[in-house]
């Protein structure tokens, strides 16, 4: 699985830096994982174990389910 932010493709550790910005200015801030179908339920919960260390409390996970089919 891909990791992404704002859209953009980056690297785990882009992204705990990136992180560690955000919960400087705003430690308050809520951090919403957005996975789909094919996301791997292992780099989810590194995500989540990434943010719980560095001091997020506020974490949400947002899962792209398919539609019901429709009689």
């Amino acid at each position: 699985g891909e990791i992404r932010y704002e859209g953009q493709p980056t690297s785990f550790d882009e992204l705990r830096g990136e992180m560690r910005r955000i919960h400087a200015r705003n430690p308050e801030t809520m951090v919403l994982i957005q996975a789909d179908r094919r996301s791997r339920h292992g780099k989810v919960v590194q995500v989540m174990d990434l943010a719980k260390s560095i001091g997020f409390e506020r974490i949400g996970i947002a899962i792209e389910t398919s539609p019901e089919p429709r009689d």
